[in-house]
């Protein structure tokens, strides 16, 4: 699988990595970064995916087409600031046409970078968002350093899973996401 790695740092500049699979991961480039929506444009989006499905009628009626018909040109210009041109859009080229699947990873040591609506990015050219057109996307915040190893009290450490299955029986089987925990924790 290619990787393509978007360092989006808290210093406003944004560098594109690529690992080709089986090959090394290069820097293709680092550039300043100008997110392309404004707080506008962010509380619309949240207003669009949190409210407007409680009452997509009324007063909100005309609100929420608008609203919908901005996504893929908000999407667009996500792309555009990250593989608009140059050697990122050739590193994101490179990985589309290799015929192997291609993973997004958002990095960033800024939390409130990983909060931007990446999930909207869409290649202009494919006319769908990323999210639903690649092997994955994914967000990392790296750490610094890991805390140090500490004893749980009682020598078993409990684990609460919280598993979301708005649909109920429809849903996947909470035992399917479930039962892969505990065979990672015993790695």
């Amino acid at each position: 699988m290619d990787r393509l790695v978007v360092d989006a740092g808290g210093d406003g500049r944004v560098r594109v990595e690529w690992a080709p699979e089986g090959g090394l991961q290069e820097t293709v480039t680092e550039v300043p970064l100008e997110w392309p929506l404004d707080g506008e444009a962010l509380e619309d989006l949240r207003w669009y995916l949190e409210d407007y499905l409680r009452a997509p009628f009324g007063v909100y009626e005309e609100r929420g087409p608008r609203v919908q018909e901005r996504l893929a040109g908000w999407g667009g210009e996500i792309f555009g600031s990250v593989f608009g041109g140059g050697p990122a859009r050739d590193a994101y080229v490179g990985a589309r046409r290799s015929g192997r699947p291609v993973e997004v990873v958002f990095r960033s040591d800024a939390a409130g970078v990983l909060g931007w609506p990446w999930e909207l990015m869409a290649d202009p050219g494919r006319g769908v968002p990323l999210a639903l057109d690649v092997a994955g996307m994914s967000r990392s915040l790296p750490s610094a350093e890991l805390g140090a190893p500490f004893e749980v009290a009682g020598g078993r450490l409990r684990v609460l899973m919280v598993i979301s299955r708005p649909a109920g029986g429809r849903d996947v089987g909470f035992r399917m996401i479930a039962r892969p925990l505990p065979d990672r924790l015993a790695a």
